[in-house]
């Protein structure tokens, strides 16, 4: 955990002073993964209304974008005073989004366990969305069935 802290202050990150919101982009695989026709990438357009939602209930948040494609995640996100781009690798990320207070989770395992660490320490406020069905979202049904947490709001 402590090289997750030194990346947030190489990145002039105080945890302190705005909320700290990560945000999980998985790619890879779920580009065709559960299926081809149902793919669980989620598309931009879900991150920038979740993003929004965020922007409008809390006051000035920092945006950290993390996942399995960097360059992605470089070329859409970075420039934006409020959003970082980490360059991390996994465990660093994940150390990362304990220490977040919220988060929006794509819909792996990973942003998962992630948001319950960050969830677990900051149940005062944090918030936490994920995509509605899971990685079933695009079939509009429940990949892997009946997986929900009540921790976590589900948006479409």
């Amino acid at each position: 955990i402590s090289a997750a802290y030194e990346w947030l202050k190489s990145n002039q990150i105080d945890i302190n002073s705005r909320p700290l919101v990560f945000v999980h982009i998985r790619r890879g695989d779920y580009l065709y993964w559960p299926s081809r026709d149902f793919p669980a990438v989620l598309d931009l357009a879900w991150y920038q209304r979740v993003i929004k939602v965020f922007q409008e209930e809390r006051i000035k948040p920092i945006f950290i974008f993390m996942g399995d494609d960097y360059f992605y995640l470089r070329d859409i996100f970075a420039g934006h005073e409020d959003f970082i781009v980490s360059d991390n690798p996994p465990e660093i990320d994940l150390a990362v989004m304990s220490i977040c207070h919220s988060g929006i989770l794509s819909a792996s395992s990973f942003a998962w366990w992630g948001a319950f660490l960050a969830y677990s320490d900051r149940a005062y406020n944090g918030k936490f969305l994920g995509p509605i069905y899971w990685a079933g979202h695009r079939a509009k049904k429940w990949f892997p069935p009946g997986f929900r947490t009540d921790w976590i709001t589900y948006k479409k």
